[in-house]
């Protein structure tokens, strides 16, 4: 089967980036070809990768030149409406001209955030979504909740949507182990609570600062450690360059409250973390928090199941969905139920031991040859007709 994928690609730090090196990785893996349509980026070459995305005429132009010299079987684009911004109407009207004249050519995206940006942008995300999703012959998401949004609101077959969860992450460069975060940030022997990720307004890293701070209230656990690792995401011009301001102030506001709480001692910003010393990190937590108020789905989950550790989520979406029935789920900005999870977690350890164990299960429905198995699968129950 030939496939052409329109997605951001590796080297971009993004989430969708690494879904898509990872997914094309394992179709390579079982024999597919696979030819990747990516956003300009003033970036070494990369066999296989034609960063030729843009808003522009030419970029129309050339992004349908180059799928009808390919002849794919399927194009799969992996979307989010924040990553392309304006450029959605090249990928639109790219799709829109192949269609026309190709018809046994099948269109299938993965709309990444749909509920989100659903709730975000109101009535702009509709009207968007009633004319982007009329080019594309089958949809994918990683929530029931956004696979009963398409089917209720949108009016989409069952047969057209398929929920596919997101898979555990596989560190790249495990060659850095936890001493080394142990060294870098001067943690000793005090337990470790890592917060990865963007820093952005739906993150509820306040709710975590607040119920770390009442945990380590308790004087067996007066010298815990918070890292919050990462740093607001830079966002293309037009509306979704006031997303980054907000962002933006939404730090300043979390670094304040540190400062006025007299918690600097115990929480760091460690801001971007170079890819090299990320599972360092993961490696050294004794409990990772992803405290999300919104959220379609988060990487950091998958991160966080591959490293075996403890995990305390937000009930939200994906999260609630991957978690439920093994994981210590908390109602969104319940700052509360993450204080008490820490506590918990950090002082009993048989708790600790059988949450971790649960993840086994999740860890192999979530592989990612399975995934990928699974995406070829729905490819064919649309190229098979």
């Amino acid at each position: 089967m030939k496939i052409c994928m329109i997605t951001e690609f590796p080297p971009a730090l993004d989430g969708i980036a690494d879904y898509s090196d990872r997914l094309v990785k394992s179709q390579i893996a079982a024999e597919q070809e696979v030819m990747i349509i990516a956003p300009m980026k003033p970036i070494e070459a990369q066999a296989g990768v034609h960063r030729v995305l843009g808003f522009s005429f030419g970029s129309l132009k050339t992004t349908y030149k180059m799928i009808l010299q390919f002849q794919p079987d399927v194009i799969h684009v992996q979307y989010c409406l924040s990553m392309y911004g304006l450029t959605s109407f090249t990928i639109f009207f790219a799709l829109l001209m192949v269609k026309l004249r190709h018809k046994k050519i099948k269109t299938i995206a993965t709309l990444h955030e749909l509920q989100r940006e659903q709730e975000r942008v109101g009535f702009i995300a509709t009207l968007f979504y009633t004319f982007f999703l009329k080019v594309y012959d089958g949809l994918m998401v990683h929530t029931e909740a956004s696979n009963k949004l398409l089917t209720s609101k949108y009016g989409l077959k069952q047969s057209k949507v398929l929920t596919i969860p997101f898979p555990v992450y596989e560190f790249k460069n495990t060659a850095l182990k936890k001493q080394f975060a142990e060294q870098k940030y001067k943690l000793g022997n005090s337990p470790m609570i890592l917060c990865f990720g963007f820093i952005q307004v739906d993150k509820g890293i306040q709710y975590l600062l607040q119920g770390f701070a009442s945990a380590i209230q308790d004087k067996s656990l007066d010298d815990a450690r918070l890292i919050i690792a990462g740093d607001v995401r830079k966002r293309s011009g037009g509306m979704f360059a006031r997303y980054e301001q907000k962002d933006i102030k939404y730090k300043a506001e979390l670094v304040d409250y540190v400062k006025q709480n007299k918690l600097s001692k115990s929480v760091t910003f460690a801001g971007f973390v170079k890819n090299e010393e990320i599972y360092s990190l993961f490696d050294r937590a004794d409990i990772i928090v992803i405290p999300y108020t919104k959220i379609e789905q988060s990487s950091v989950l998958g991160m966080s199941l591959a490293a075996n550790r403890p995990i305390i989520a937000s009930n939200v979406a994906g999260l609630g969905e991957t978690l439920a029935d093994t994981g210590l789920l908390v109602e969104p900005a319940d700052s509360n139920g993450i204080s008490q999870g820490i506590r918990r977690i950090l002082t009993d350890g048989k708790y600790r031991k059988n949450l971790v164990h649960g993840y086994e299960i999740l860890n192999q429905l979530h592989d990612q040859d399975r995934i990928a198995r699974v995406t070829v699968d729905f490819y064919r129950s649309f190229t098979d007709k």
